[in-house]
């Protein structure tokens, strides 16, 4: 089977662009252990440093956030021959987006789901090459490849 995954905090840089334009607005509507909580996002280990090795596909989530990444991974797949896909099954409640981050979203009427998280990978594994339990903490599954 084909498995999805993430790794990284989602949503992490276009909400950490609106607490840098909007730092005094979101301070007074939120307590400082929540602030405190989203700035220490920042200081999080980037996946950029990290070994992708045995994953079939591994890109950064850009514009478009982890549904454009979605599906800009299952064409990666398609075009390495791996498998002719026919898309994908995801369980939403399994992305991980952090409470801080999907706050401000909210705030500045943006959807986590749908912005720039390029700190953050979308990676897709043959669960033959790599099994759940062999992967690194780093990744989170969060769904499975449909063949056609």
């Amino acid at each position: 089977m084909i498995k999805v995954g993430t790794a990284g905090i989602i949503g992490h840089e276009t909400a950490a662009m609106l607490r840098r334009e909007h730092s005094k607005e979101l301070e007074k509507r939120f307590s400082a252990r929540f602030m405190k909580g989203f700035d220490s996002l920042a200081e999080a280990e980037k996946p950029g440093s990290f070994s992708f090795e045995g994953c079939v596909y591994a890109a950064p989530i850009k514009a478009g956030g982890i549904f454009g990444a979605l599906w800009q991974a299952l064409e990666g797949v398609e075009d390495r021959c791996i498998i002719k896909p026919a898309g994908c099954r995801i369980c939403l409640d399994q992305i991980p987006i952090r409470q801080e981050i999907t706050e401000i979203c909210e705030l500045y009427d943006e959807n986590p789901y749908e912005i720039a998280s390029s700190d953050a990978y979308i990676v897709i594994w043959d669960e033959d090459q790599l099994r759940n339990d062999e992967l690194p903490d780093w990744i989170t599954p969060i769904g499975s490849v449909i063949r056609s």
